[in-house]
Order: structure tokens, then sequence, then C-alpha cells
């Protein structure tokens, strides 16, 4: 058997990268349900107020991060034996 070759090394490096980045996503993830959930329960608390906007707002931008996380995701899928 050969010893590996520069480039054979750098692909398992890259992909090592790649795993990672899928390691991170997941991890993102995470939190994010939990800034959801408590956003969600917050604005039905304010259901009415002038500071309703403000939860949407945040709501807004929670489902835009969870939208590009899950784009980082089909592209850099987790390593098979996660």
């Amino acid at each position: 058997m050969s010893e590996p070759t520069n480039t054979e090394e750098q692909l398992h490096e890259a992909r090592e990268k790649l795993f990672k980045v899928a390691e991170y996503v997941h991890s993102l993830n995470q939190p994010l349900t939990t800034i959801f959930g408590q956003l969600d329960l917050l604005g039905m608390k304010l259901e009415g107020s002038e500071h309703k906007a403000f939860v949407d707002k945040c709501l807004e931008q929670a489902e835009r991060a969870s939208e590009i996380l899950t784009r980082i995701a089909m592209e850099y899928p987790r390593r098979p034996d996660d």
C-alpha cells in the first residue's frame, strides 16, 4: 500500500473542514429553535401591542437565518456516522 499523496491529504483535510461546517450549522440550528419558540410566545403575549411589530421583525430575521443555514446544510452534509 502506498503512502497518501499530498493531494489525498489535502482532499482529506478539505472533507474534514466541510464536515466541521456541517457540525456548526447543526449547532446553530439548536438555539435558533429556542429563539423561535420564545419569540412566538412573546408575540402572543404582545398581541395588540405596539411592540408586537418588533417581535415580528425578529421572527422574520430568525427565519431568514434558518433559511441560510438550511441552504448551507444542503451544500455541506454532515458526516455519514453522525
